[in-house]
């Protein structure tokens, strides 16, 4: 797996142990040294004061003072000398006293070797190179008030040692370190990317719907609670999917028994039907709605006329029916509409069945809205009550009906008139789930040549067998 939570979650862990291991190593070889000597002349300020006590109690060269003293520069490491004012050795802890007499001296005459860290009017403390063996000092030296002068020294060759041996020891325990690491982040990794693996075994189980696998590794983490609820969720979607077939087949059964929806096509004797080439049109009074517009609509074919709210698909099937209007078929809903330019020609006798978007304008009983529209009432009926519509219904005025029961009423009156064309303008709205696939089940079978309008896009993918975009 390219991104795999095992592979970040080890290279985190040890790239995390390594930076620190090097930071570590960068830190000691850059501070300590000045750590070592910061804390080193804290020392010779206190052995300088426990050699000035014992000079002005003249104690120095008595043993209980020279104890004390031996034990504290004996444990970190210090040299010191302590000379009168005629050059004799009061006190010191080396064997070599001449050599420390002499140093003492080139301290005090030959300061070309010295890098002075602090300085006082009792002492100072510096860095010197001792030219004999070229080694580096810790160096503190000065005179009391009696007169009796003083050296104190330290090697800085021991820290510096110290410091290549910690840093070569850290590398190797780091890489120890870093070894166990990677083991113990494959573990823990391991513990839970395999619990995740199984998840996404099981969730590509279920998008397969494929409900028996179950989520087994348990735990009480929140990888666990994860896992418990993909399993109660598996068990409800396995429940929910069984409870939609079992009802889609009763609806299918259902739809069987019911008596199909019926439409009297008539056949047009020529082959085209409607023709636009280059065609602007709009209303009186306004701007082109419609902009140079190019189509052909065959006998046929069922064309879905696709665009957004606005670009003029309700406003090309008012001047199509305007058009065949001219040939004799007057319709309700008449609208002026203005060709600008362009062509646009419908089949001369051409009948049009129509469903309006509007209900508005339905009015009266349906027996007064058979009269009007010269519909057979008994075949309306008929139809209405195969789109489920209440008997209850047939003697109260439309004007009391819902929406839904007006676009029924509307698609009655449509599938009751035979045409050579229908014209269909959102035809599906307020329509039930029930009714809308007897009527695309009844347009698949008799296949009659239709223009229409629709926001159902399933409907539209099933149904058209062309489509014209509109761009406004």
């Amino acid at each position: 797996m390219k991104y795999s939570i095992k592979r970040q979650m080890m290279t985190v862990f040890v790239g995390l142990i390594l930076f620190m291991i090097v930071v570590f190593m960068i830190v000691n070889g850059s501070f300590l040294e000045k750590y070592y000597i910061s804390n080193k002349k804290s020392e010779f300020i206190k052995a300088y004061t426990m050699v000035q006590e014992g000079v002005e109690n003249g104690t120095i060269d008595s043993e209980t003072p020279e104890k004390d003293l031996g034990r504290f520069t004996e444990k970190n490491n210090i040299s010191i000398a302590v000379i009168d004012s005629e050059y004799n050795v009061v006190y010191t802890n080396v064997r070599e006293k001449q050599m420390m007499v002499v140093q003492l001296f080139g301290y005090l005459y030959d300061k070309s070797h010295q890098e002075v860290l602090e300085k006082t009017d009792s002492y100072d403390i510096c860095k010197s190179v001792d030219p004999q063996n070229n080694t580096e000092y810790l160096t503190m030296w000065g005179n009391f008030d009696n007169g009796d002068i003083f050296i104190m020294r330290s090697p800085l060759e021991s820290i510096r040692s110290a410091v290549t041996i910690f840093n070569r020891f850290i590398g190797v325990v780091g890489g120890c370190v870093i070894l166990v690491s990677v083991l113990l982040a494959w573990y823990f990794s391991k513990r839970i990317t395999e619990p995740i693996m199984e998840l996404a075994t099981l969730s590509q189980k279920m998008a397969d719907l494929d409900f028996d696998a179950k989520y087994t590794s348990g735990g009480s983490n929140e990888i666990g609670v994860l896992g418990e609820n993909f399993n109660r969720m598996s068990e409800r979607l396995e429940k929910t999917i069984s409870n939609l077939k079992e009802a889609n087949y009763k609806l299918q059964k259902d739809i069987e028994q019911k008596e199909k929806l019926h439409v009297q096509p008539l056949i047009y004797p020529k082959e085209r039907l409607i023709f636009a080439r280059n065609l602007c049109a709009g209303y009186p009074g306004g701007g082109n709605v419609i902009r140079n517009l190019n189509f052909e609509l065959l006998r046929g074919e069922r064309v879905f006329l696709h665009g957004k709210n606005g670009c003029g698909k309700s406003t090309l099937l008012h001047l199509i029916r305007n058009l065949a209007e001219e040939t004799g078929n007057r319709m309700q809903d008449h609208r002026e509409i203005e060709t600008r330019s362009g062509l646009l020609t419908v089949g001369a006798g051409l009948t049009i069945s129509y469903i309006s978007q509007d209900t508005g304008f339905l009015s009266g009983t349906l027996s007064e809205y058979c009269r009007t529209e010269k519909l057979d009432y008994s075949l309306l009926l008929t139809l209405l009550r195969k789109l489920d519509f209440e008997r209850t219904q047939f003697e109260k005025p439309m004007e009391s009906f819902s929406e839904g029961q007006k676009k029924k009423v509307l698609l009655a009156a449509s599938l009751a008139t035979p045409a050579h064309l229908y014209i269909w303008d959102e035809p599906l709205n307020y329509i039930d789930v029930f009714s809308r696939m007897q009527i695309e089940t009844l347009l698949l079978e008799y296949q009659p040549t239709m223009l229409f309008v629709e926001h159902d896009a399933g409907f539209c993918r099933r149904i058209a067998t062309k489509t014209i975009r509109l761009d406004g």
